[in-house]
């Protein structure tokens, strides 16, 4: 899924919901703003995400064609939100670890030696 997001956009955008819920509650309190804000503290290829997951986490196996970068050098980013006192709480290392530790909670990975393939 997320190498077909990276096909569609070139980059995977990732955000912290509460990041998220904060950028809301500016806004709101700011009525002279209008328009449409991009709210993502990062752009990762989905390598760098799996790259990530299998060095930190070594107990999930991932395998080998997702680490496998496909060298597009795209680059994402807004500072709108930035322009107007918004400040990211949440770096992409909090982000995918908190990921990974929701998903494995909600039972979408178990918590050692799950395998990732494409399907």
């Amino acid at each position: 899924m997320l190498r077909f997001l990276e096909d569609l956009l070139g980059k995977v955008p990732i955000v912290h919901i509460e990041d998220v819920c904060e950028a809301h509650i500016l806004c709101i309190g700011k009525p002279c703003i209008s328009g449409r804000f991009l709210c993502t503290s990062a752009y990762l290829s989905s390598a760098k995400i799996a790259s990530h997951w299998k060095k930190y986490h070594p107990d999930i196996i991932i395998a080998e064609e997702f680490v496998e970068d496909l060298g597009r050098e795209i680059v994402w980013g807004s500072t709108k939100l930035e322009k107007i006192g918004f400040e990211y709480k949440f770096d992409a290392k909090v982000i995918l670890d908190e990921t990974l530790k929701w998903a494995q909670k909600m039972g979408e990975f178990g918590s050692s030696q799950e395998i990732i393939v494409s399907k």
